[in-house]
């Protein structure tokens, strides 16, 4: 593997770690339903403050060390894993919102431009295009 490359294991574990938020995201959804966006992009950007509060909050407890936070808060419900969990669940919600409106061109922000990528169709199968910056969704 080479320098910067992601092991199958990371990816693995991201995985999980992503299909937890979207199976915790399926089971809070018919609670609260879009209510995340109930009055547009202002609800949606101050939901993920909020949780962006709360993870400064604790980690501001233990002097901006995100993992000492994790590690003193792992066993309460509200710690700093559940509240990160929250927190990329309100980020895919808006990515996916915003996905979307148009799978085959996304806009991507990177650092001071703005780029288009126009998927060619030829991934877009059962497998996920392995082009970091497409974000064909497979069918």
């Amino acid at each position: 593997m080479s320098k910067g490359e992601l092991s199958d294991e990371r990816r693995l574990n991201m995985a999980f770690i992503c299909d937890r938020v979207v199976a915790t995201l399926a089971k809070k959804n018919p609670k609260y339903g879009e209510s995340w966006k109930s009055h547009g992009g202002f609800s949606a950007f101050f939901n993920t403050q909020r949780k962006w509060s709360r993870i400064e909050n604790l980690a501001s407890h233990h002097g901006y060390d995100v993992f000492k936070a994790i590690d003193a808060t792992a066993s309460e419900d509200d710690g700093m894993v559940e509240t990160m969990l929250d927190l990329v669940g309100y980020l895919l919600l808006i990515l996916d919102d915003r996905v979307v409106r148009d799978l085959l061109t996304v806009t991507l922000v990177m650092k001071d431009a703005v780029k288009k990528h126009r998927c060619d169709g030829e991934h877009a199968g059962p497998t996920v295009c392995e082009d970091p910056e497409c974000w064909v969704i497979p069918r």
